[in-house]
């Protein structure tokens, strides 16, 4: 299954991310909000997400992400993890939020 291999690739992109950020508090939920819009899309494109076991993989494995980096439980950064996700299930169902890009960056200040 091409999950695998591209959520190995995503947490690869994260952890290289985080490792660029000085500030430990929040550095998942900065480096999920910049990388998941684009990289989940492609993996949308590729499996599908019709198939119920690639959202309980998902749920899994962020769930373990979230043990790994505990400061990222805050509310502050559940929203905007939920906003990224967003974008993701908008672009799924086609609907034109306009310039994705400046929601993007506007999310990534958004997070402390």
């Amino acid at each position: 299954m091409a999950f695998h291999s591209e959520l190995e690739e995503f947490q690869a992109a994260l952890q290289q991310l985080m490792n660029g950020d000085s500030r430990i508090e929040g550095r998942f939920t900065r480096a999920y909000t910049t990388l998941l819009p684009t990289m989940l899309q492609e993996l949308i494109a590729t499996e599908g997400w019709d198939d119920a076991s690639l959202g309980r993989l998902w749920e899994q494995w962020l769930a373990g992400q979230l043990a790994l980096h505990p400061t990222d439980r805050a509310v502050d950064f559940a929203v905007a993890r939920c906003i990224a996700e967003g974008l993701v299930l908008r672009r799924a169902v086609g609907f034109d939020l306009g310039s994705e890009q400046a929601i993007i960056d506007r999310l990534t200040e958004f997070v402390p």
